[in-house]
């Protein structure tokens, strides 16, 4: 340690090291309140204030030339700050505290999608009349399609029954992918409303292209004999993703609903001889 840099660490504590001996200037002289002070910081407890600028240390003629050193090189608090750093929590730390950590690179990855259009498909099915008790009704076909910027996946939706129906008609809805895989439990109505959710088994929707999903609905034998039902999206909000959706409400074909006992058409059998020889046939 050099004269000089006792004069600015002096300096720098000036009401600890000098200012009880009423001095106005550094010394170069360590004694007992510089080493008191010095104790101090290699407790650990130093303020941590800086009342010089970071910089080279002064060297005065004859004293022994030290070369500059980074924080994490010095290890004692004097050399600390004589070297223009500031010395707490037992450790060396450049002014204004602990340098920064090399940025970490970004794992590579697929980007996440910020935008989801939904539709109604061009071929979602026309309105019919569908029979109580039957199963895996196709009602409507929703096109998804993600912006350029990313995939998006798709995690639930909230399927909304209108027309001249009720609740107990369906016997269970639910959302198939254009593979024909099934998301989520088959679901009931409530209020209208049936919420599919299926978090572990997202449906996504690589970036830039459009899938397909289709709500189908199995219709109760004993409920659904008469009205009329549709099902859709009524909101964005019903679409749960984390990308922003729009082009919501998005509603199929109302269908009308008969029991499963009505006539939907007739077939007529009549025999005709095709041959002199006597065929049976079974009809």
């Amino acid at each position: 340690m050099t004269k000089g840099g006792v004069v600015k660490f002096q300096d720098k504590y000036y009401e600890a090291t000098l200012a009880p001996w009423g001095l106005t200037a550094g010394t170069g002289f360590v004694g007992s309140t510089t080493r008191a002070q010095l104790n101090l910081l290699v407790a650990g407890g130093g303020t941590g204030e800086v009342v010089w600028e970071e910089g080279e240390v002064v060297v005065e003629e004859g004293e022994e030339v030290v070369e500059e050193l980074l924080p994490s090189q010095i290890f004692s608090a004097i050399d600390c700050v004589t070297a223009g750093y500031e010395w707490y929590g037992s450790a060396c730390h450049s002014v204004g505290g602990t340098p920064e950590e090399p940025a970490e690179e970004e794992e590579e990855g697929t980007a996440t999608g910020t935008g989801l259009t939904v539709a109604l498909a061009s071929d979602t099915p026309v309105a019919a009349t569908l029979v109580a008790g039957s199963a895996y009704n196709i009602f409507t076909k929703v096109s998804l399609t993600a912006g350029s910027d990313g995939d998006v996946e798709v995690t639930g939706f909230k399927v909304t029954r209108t027309g001249y129906s009720n609740d107990n008609d369906s016997a269970g809805v639910m959302i198939v992918d254009s593979s024909g895989a099934r998301h989520g439990n088959v679901v009931t109505f409530s209020e209208s409303v049936a919420t599919i959710s299926f978090a572990s088994d997202p449906i996504t929707v690589t970036a830039g292209t459009t899938d397909y999903v289709t709500i189908q609905v199995n219709l109760d034998a004993g409920n659904a004999t008469s009205g009329t039902i549709a099902m859709g999206i009524a909101a964005d909000a019903d679409v749960t993703t984390t990308a922003e959706v729009t082009g919501a409400p998005v509603t199929g074909n109302l269908m009308g609903l008969t029991a499963s006992t009505g006539i939907l058409g007739s077939l007529t059998v009549d025999e005709v001889l095709i041959s002199a020889t006597t065929r049976n046939v079974d009809l």
